[in-house]
């Protein structure tokens, strides 16, 4: 979408025929988030052909320039909150400084945020490598959806409505 939202719409399957679905990663507790929804609804009334209808609990009665008013709507993201353990091992030839652990927490949630996107596969090696940190001989960065009780470094196939969460405060730095 343009305008700055980060969107993400749902693969058509035949019983979609004619339906959109089209989720937009936004704070609808902002203050200003009624502006925020017209301007996403308006945004997509423009970027939708006449014959598609679009689905979501976000809504707004957009009026075209025929003058005919029709409902435009999107989805918000399913948050999904998440843990992060990221497992460097020292490599025993290292000739390097090792890095500071909050460093490695906030490099580590940089490279997340730049590949990864509501509606996106979460691919834990793509986040994270020996290349970020050159003190290590192996790198393993997991994930749990369920608080520390489960620890997955498969890719977490995604919806396109769903937007894994964390913060700094969720990243736990093992180093072996």
């Amino acid at each position: 979408l343009a305008s700055g939202y980060v969107a993400s719409v749902k693969p058509m399957i035949d019983a979609d025929a004619g339906k959109i679905n089209i989720c937009v990663d936004t704070d609808e507790l902002a203050d200003d988030y009624a502006d925020v929804k017209l301007a996403i609804c308006t945004l997509i009334s423009k970027i939708t052909v006449a014959s598609a209808v679009t689905q979501g609990a976000e809504v707004e009665t957009i009026v075209l320039s025929n003058g005919q008013a029709f409902d435009f709507k999107f989805h918000l993201p399913n948050r999904i909150p998440i843990k992060l353990k990221l497992t460097l091992t020292l490599s025993e030839n290292n000739q390097v400084v090792i890095g500071n652990p909050d460093d490695v927490k906030v490099l580590l949630l940089a490279n997340i945020d730049a590949r990864y996107k509501l509606g996106k596969n979460f691919e834990p090696q793509r986040y994270f490598s020996i290349i970020d940190a050159p003190w290590t001989a192996q790198v393993l960065l997991q994930y749990s959806t369920d608080d520390g009780a489960t620890w997955l470094s498969s890719i977490y196939n995604a919806d396109y409505d769903a937007l894994l969460t964390f913060g700094l405060e969720d990243v736990t730095l093992v180093e072996d």
